[in-house]
Order: C-alpha cells, then sequence, then structure tokens
C-alpha cells in the first residue's frame, strides 16, 4: 500500500496508517468520453483524497476504517464518510 505506515503494537497486533489523494481531470486516458463526470454530476476537474487507518490482529485478519478525508460530496459521499472493513490475510 503506496503511503503506509506500519507500526507493532504488541506481538499479536500491528497498526497500519494509509493516505492518498488524486486529481481528476477531463482529459484523462481513463474518461477521455466524459461519462465519468457526467455519472458523477460533477462538470469540472476535481482532487479528493482517504485515509485508512487499522490494525492487522494476530497476521490472520486486517481491521480498516476507510474516510474519505475531502474532495467533492459527489465522491465523499454524505451518508457514509467512513467505511469499516474486515480482511483475511492469507497465511503463506
Amino acid at each position: 500500500m503506496p503511503g503506509c505506515a506500519k507500526v507493532p503494537i504488541s506481538a499479536d497486533f500491528h497498526g497500519h496508517l494509509a493516505g492518498g489523494c488524486n486529481f481528476q481531470q477531463r482529459s484523462s486516458w481513463v474518461t477521455r468520453s466524459g461519462d465519468f463526470y457526467s455519472n458523477l454530476g460533477i462538470d469540472h476537474p476535481f482532487l479528493f483524497g482517504k485515509l485508512v487507518l487499522g490494525v492487522d490482529v494476530v497476521n490472520a485478519f486486517r481491521i480498516s476504517a476507510v474516510g474519505a478525508i475531502f474532495g467533492p460530496k459527489e465522491i465523499r459521499g454524505e451518508n457514509a464518510p467512513w467505511q469499516l472493513g474486515v480482511q483475511v490475510i492469507p497465511s503463506n
């Protein structure tokens, strides 16, 4: 995960923090048609970012909270600006 910091809390717990931002402009090679902007109701380039906070438990589970910390309200969402997730980390 780019921009990620892992901090050992104890032998069984490791915290992690990551963040990032993206600038989306109409001339992007991904959004040449403009449908991306039309579907979101946004008519201008925009900058948006997210923050991920979490903890790895016994190297088996990752519990994370992902928050859209800035950007247009069409991207961040008003009802659920933070999402909680649980992942199973495969053993090697």
